[in-house]
């Protein structure tokens, strides 16, 4: 019966066809190749100076009167922009969550929050990260 009350109206010749791209699908260039051993052996080395400051800052905190710390915030940067998904850097099992994506005119800076005793899920990607160049 509805077709019957429409059946004056026609679109004929009103209608383009258009192949569907979702919004959602994003192209990402690929990543520039690096040495994985040098990187990660970087990476790690500023992990392991993060680690040792980490006394002296507590220090430094409680003689400001400042309250306990619960976590710290790292900031990681990724060049170029937009070639990595941020998301995966976030690792909730061990509690680390992503805070922010600050975009540069060459690199973003993905600011994260680490709960105490987790920066040990860090030195473990990192060391997964270098192993992949040697297999």
């Amino acid at each position: 019966m509805a077709d019957e009350l429409k059946n004056h109206l026609s679109i004929d010749g009103y209608v383009n066809g258009l192949k569907f791209r979702s919004p959602l699908n994003v192209v990402r260039d690929p990543a520039p190749q690096r040495n994985r051993g040098a990187h990660g052996k970087r990476l790690l080395k500023q992990l392991d100076e993060l680690t040792d400051n980490i006394d002296n800052l507590e220090q430094q905190r409680e003689e400001l009167g400042l309250p306990v710390r619960r976590g710290m915030t790292i900031a990681v940067e990724f060049k170029p922009r937009k070639a990595y998904d941020y998301g995966s850097v976030e690792w909730k099992k061990d509690g680390i969550e992503l805070l922010t994506v600050i975009a540069h005119d060459d690199h973003d800076v993905v600011v994260l929050h680490v709960p105490d005793g987790k920066l040990s899920a860090f030195a473990k990607r990192i060391s997964e990260y270098i192993e992949v160049d040697v297999k």
